[in-house]
C-alpha cells in the first residue's frame, strides 16, 4: 500500500538511509524494528520493489500485492 500511495517517492523518504527507511516502514506496519527476523523480511520485500535490486522476488510477496493495491486506489 505504501508503494501504491507513493510513499517511497517522497523526497524526504528518498533522502534517508535504507536502514532508517526499513525502521520507519516497520513501525508504520506494526513491526518491532528490533526483531531481526521481521526486519529481514521487510528489507527483502522493500528490495523487491526496486527493479535494480538483485533480491529474489519469488521469496517475497510484495510484488504479488502491488497491482491489487493500485487497482483499489483508482
Amino acid at each position: 500500500m505504501l508503494k501504491a500511495c507513493g510513499f517511497f517517492e517522497l523526497e524526504s523518504v528518498k533522502n534517508i538511509s535504507s536502514s532508517k527507511l526499513h525502521q520507519i516502514v516497520g513501525i508504520i506496519i506494526g513491526l518491532d524494528p528490533n526483531n531481526t527476523t521481521h526486519m529481514r523480511s521487510l528489507r527483502g520485500n522493500i528490495n523487491v520493489m526496486n527493479k535494480k535490486s538483485e533480491e529474489n522476488p519469488l521469496k517475497f510477496t510484495t510484488s504479488n500485492h502491488i497491482e491489487q493495491m493500485m487497482k483499489l486506489l483508482k
